[in-house]
């Protein structure tokens, strides 16, 4: 016992005297000054520290001095012998060590990084973990060296006209710069308007006065990486153009002229123009059995379509027969081989005075014109060419569903050139009744007659020598269509045993097992329209058709009577029963083989005793707390949860594949007719949610409710729907196929090696290509886990929508060009409120759509 003490005491008196270690302090911010690139200058692989408790590490392997210099627009590293060129990005990294008592904050909450924030001459840096050592970090900062521009050019410009008000729009033609936006004052869009004459500055409400000069001043800016060449002195020296003439150039106030200058120039004195001729272009050529189309073009300055809107005229056009005198109504139609007069009144604009002598052309051709109480009036004579019948398209076809009836209701797509006289359906080549329904394995022959339309066409209008035939968009085969006297028989079949038969089963809605919560007996399907969950199973295990085991202890639970508990692993079992007229497709042994998903999820197994049951089982992973962590609707990547300023990488931006060619803009056939979206419920902001992180405020909290009531998506847990994660390419068409009730996709083959058959997603990539939504990143790649951009998903908005052209080309974003693939789609966009872009003049397309955006831009897809 002795011994023992003895021990203890010398321990006690051995700490006594050894040092107290004291802890490192942290670093938490970092700044440092290097030589910023000059052009033509070598990188210079020096860097200093603006305070003590860190260095650069001189002795950094691969380093010189601790720096590295990277060429980012030539894409490699930089050495003393190297030089800077204008134009490109350069970006400077430096290697830290901390001093003596010193360490670097690191976080490492989600794996090890640094939690350094730093800033390099003054400018917000990256910094990371050096790829040597946790205890350095590494600061990275890119340059960008402006190129010169030597010369400006800015073109249409609207010339003064005596008594028209000025104009605010100019065109840029080359890069490197743009009109100064914005209005204050008699500044507008980079334009202001001088009267030399009175020397008065003009606001937009004032008129150009005959015999006056003006001087148009135009205020550009210098976009990112170029500047304005300039004098030692800091004035503009550079060539400027304006409509193609020469102008001149200042300093815009006191700004610095390498980033703001003022071109102006002089116009000749204002007169008042005087028309001469007419120049009217696309105005429509009659078409038989067409009814009078009201549109043209004016090419002539100062001239209008005059505001005539009655019974027999619009938009200032009149259509008349000239044989028989008589006008046409917009919903008369045109004869084959008779003479049409178009006249067309013009009214002439304000500033704008006409001669007694006005020619004109209507088409390219003469036409007659006379000025007339105030008015031009331009009359065109055109023939309307003889019609001749060589296709019948017939829509709206109900094809043979399992249990229904024949339907005879159908229509024509030119019903003023021929009708539907009979309608019959056969099957085993003996005619159907009106009662009587089409069963599994028979194919059904359709038969129709089609006259020619008789009121007015005998004389004109006849079917050709050769028709072909389309039924809802289909071909019929040249051998099965006939001519007969003046009517036209066709012979169309459908097979009704194709849709006899149940391949997948997909289930969605069950809640993920959470320790303390009880199992969830509910359910829904994804489409539901061959098959069913079958409700009327309940016993003491078994609930709703669905039933839940605690796999961890073998046993099948109580419904209603036990509770989920942690650390177990449960699996949900869903019996599904088809609707009649389908079956299970099943094996030789009579049991059913089909696939399944839970969730979207593929299911553990898929059990049942015949061709109309099958149990859909799901194990799911072992329970845990109420933390939001249960398996999730689509896969993600948790770290990457994008902020709107967040950037993608190069492979998250579309390749030649994603950009629409002119063979991927769908026709109007190419629409398809019963994808419109589903509108669903439009979930009022008060109803309850049961994500823990959906805030009611938030501009998402509507769209979130109708997304999951719509069965969009289901969130990414129970309780969690992550509005800020990142959204994939495949996530996104998924919930666009969603939004549209999951149409069928079109019988092609999948040409995407990367979207295997089974996945949540390739039902609705195979959709999305049929419909010419998206062509993958390449001909052979979709790339279904790359971030979705945000200019995709508009593109993918404006595809659905049919490629509409935008009302307008005002453009109000700076960082979306007039040439790239989705310009009309962000246009059409805004013009729609599907987005307002992430600021003013800002729409970010490159950078990645988070969960909460993709919602939001569906919900005002279907509500505007």
């Amino acid at each position: 016992m002795k011994q023992r003490i003895v021990i203890l005491l010398s321990i006690v008196l051995l700490m006594s005297v050894l040092p107290i270690c004291t802890q490192a302090a942290e670093i938490g911010y970092v700044s440092l000054n290097v030589t910023s690139p000059v052009r033509n200058a070598a990188p210079q692989f020096q860097a200093s520290c603006d305070h003590d408790n860190y260095v650069v590490d001189t002795a950094y392997k691969g380093s010189t001095n601790g720096v590295f210099w990277y060429d980012a627009t030539d894409a490699k590293e930089m050495n003393a012998s190297d030089r800077f060129a204008e134009g490109h990005a350069y970006k400077v990294s430096v290697v830290l060590t901390p001093t003596a008592g010193n360490k670097f904050a690191l976080d490492t909450g989600v794996g090890v990084r640094s939690a350094v924030s730093g800033s390099v001459n003054d400018s917000s840096a990256k910094v990371t973990l050096s790829g040597e050592s946790m205890l350095k970090i590494m600061v990275s900062y890119t340059f960008i060296l402006s190129t010169k521009l030597t010369s400006v050019s800015v073109t249409d410009i609207i010339a003064p006209v005596a008594g028209q008000k000025p104009e605010y729009d100019g065109l840029v033609t080359e890069d490197g710069y743009t009109l100064k936006s914005g209005k204050f004052g008699n500044f507008q869009n980079g334009v202001y308007w001088f009267d030399c004459t009175t020397s008065a500055l003009l606001s937009d409400t004032d008129v150009f006065t005959e015999g006056h000069q003006y001087r148009v001043f135009l205020c550009l800016s210098a976009t990112e990486a170029y500047t304005f060449q300039t004098d030692l002195k800091g004035n503009p020296m550079l060539e400027a153009y304006v409509n193609g003439n020469a102008a001149k150039t200042m300093k815009y106030l006191q700004e610095s002229s390498d980033a703001l200058i003022n071109v102006f120039y002089d116009f000749p004195p204002c007169v008042k123009p005087q028309l001469t001729a007419v120049n009217i272009s696309n105005l429509p050529i009659p078409q038989a059995g067409k009814a009078p189309q009201y549109t043209a073009d004016i090419k002539s300055e100062g001239l209008a379509f005059a505001d005539v809107n009655n019974t027999f005229s619009k938009n200032g056009i009149t259509w008349s027969h000239k044989a028989k005198g008589y006008d046409l109504t917009p919903t008369g139609f045109f004869f084959g081989g008779h003479t049409y007069i178009a006249t067309m009144r013009l009214a002439v604009k304000e500033g704008y005075c006409f001669t007694n002598a006005v020619a004109a052309v209507v088409n390219g051709s003469p036409a007659a014109a006379t000025v007339s109480g105030g008015q031009v009036i331009v009359q065109y004579e055109v023939m309307c060419p003889e019609y001749k019948i060589d296709k019948v398209d017939i829509l709206g076809v109900t094809a043979p569903a399992i249990g229904t009836t024949p339907s005879e209701e159908m229509q024509c797509a030119e019903p003023n050139l021929y009708v539907i006289k009979d309608v019959s359906w056969y099957v085993d080549d003996t005619v159907m009744g009106a009662n009587d329904k089409f069963v599994v394995g028979k194919n059904y022959d359709l038969v129709v007659y089609v006259d020619r339309k008789q009121e007015g066409w005998d004389y004109v209008a006849a079917f050709g020598d050769k028709v072909s035939v389309t039924v809802n968009g289909k071909n019929v085969s040249d051998k099965k269509v006939e001519r007969i006297g003046d009517s036209v028989m066709f012979t169309y079949t459908f097979t009704a045993a194709a849709s006899a038969k149940i391949g997948a089963v997909d289930i969605i809605g069950i809640d993920t097992p959470v320790a303390g919560m009880s199992p969830d007996y509910t359910a829904s399907l994804i489409n539901g329209d061959t098959y069913k969950i079958d409700t009327s199973l309940t016993d003491r295990h078994t609930s709703n058709g669905i039933t839940w085991r605690n796999v961890t202890e073998g046993n099948a639970m109580v419904a209603g009577a036990e509770k989920f508990e942690k650390g177990n692993v449960y699996e949900v079992m869903v019996t599904v029963t088809p609707h009649d007229g389908y079956t299970f497709k099943t094996g030789v042994d009579g049991t059913p083989e089909i696939e399944g998903t839970i969730n979207g999820e593929t299911a553990t197994d898929i059990m049942g005793r015949s061709e109309v049951e099958a149990i859909v089982v799901y194990k799911f992973p072992v329970a845990g707390e109420a933390s939001g962590e249960e398996p999730k609707e689509e896969p993600e990547n948790k770290n990457d949860k994008p902020s709107e300023q967040d950037k993608p990488t190069e492979q998250d931006k579309p390749t030649e594949q994603d950009k629409p060619s002119e063979t991927e803009k769908p026709s109007e056939t190419d629409k398809p007719a019963t994808e419109k979206p589903q509108q669903g419920t439009n979930v009022q902001s008060g109803e309850k949610i049961a994500f823990t992180d959906i805030k009611k405020d938030a501009y998402y909290y509507t769209p979130v409710i109708w997304a999951v009531e719509n069965g969009i998506t289901t969130g990414t847990g129970a309780y969690t729907f992550s509005p800020d994660g990142s959204s994939t390419r495949a996530q996104v068409v998924t919930f666009l196929h969603r939004m549209l009730a999951s149409p069928e996709p079109a019988n092609i083959e999948m040409p995407f090696m990367d979207v295997k058959v089974g996945s949540y997603y390739y039902k609705a990539v195979k959709w999305a290509v049929g419909n010419k939504i998206t062509g993958g990143t390449s001909a052979t790649t979709f790339s279904p886990d790359d971030g979705c951009t945000r200019a995709q998903v508009v593109t993918f908005l404006w595809r659905t929508a049919g490629q509409p052209k935008p009302g307008t080309n005002q453009n109000p974003f700076s960082d979306v060009k007039a040439d790239s693939y989705y310009y009309d789609a962000v246009l059409w966009a805004v013009e729609n409120g599907i987005t307002s872009g992430t600021s003013a003049t800002t729409f970010s397309p490159d950078t990645i759509c988070t969960r909460a955006q993709i919602v939001t831009f569906l919900y005002r897809f279907i509500y505007g």
